[in-house]
């Protein structure tokens, strides 16, 4: 079918079911992964912990065993960042890794983030911008 010296493209068209997240409006077009999207999304209120804002938690390498390991039961090594907070001496993960399942098992205890902590320095960010002023003036 010509229209106009051009060939006029026939599309089809579908309404779909979207679903939005209420956090963040990321959309899906599955409701499961919409659903396990919002519990670990990071817009939403209850997210936000102290030990975010925290001078006391430290993001530090540790060596972790992983998989199941070879024929004679040696596991893989493998360096990961992890936070840990010296004041308690654990090692602290946020709330989107516990709502999916897959904080590391770790040599000293492995906690979520609490939703207040007695221990709370907050960061001095002038102090900060201040060092980084030092070191790249």
């Amino acid at each position: 079918m010509l229209s106009a010296g051009f060939y006029s493209i026939k599309m089809k068209t579908e309404i779909k079911e979207v679903y939005k997240c209420d956090y963040c409006n990321k959309l899906y077009q599955i409701k499961y992964h919409c659903q396990n999207h919002e519990k670990s999304c990071t817009k939403r209120p209850d997210y936000l912990r102290p030990c975010h804002n925290c001078n006391i938690l430290k993001k530090v390498k540790e060596t972790i065993s992983v998989g199941y390991g070879d024929i004679y039961g040696n596991k893989k090594k493998e360096v990961v960042k992890v936070l840990f907070c010296e004041k308690r001496d654990v090692f602290i993960y946020p709330p989107s890794v516990a709502a999916k399942g897959n904080a590391f098992e770790m040599a000293k205890p492995n906690i979520e983030m609490p939703k207040e902590c007695e221990f709370y320095i907050e960061k001095n960010y002038d102090e900060i911008s201040r060092i980084i002023n030092l070191l790249y003036p």
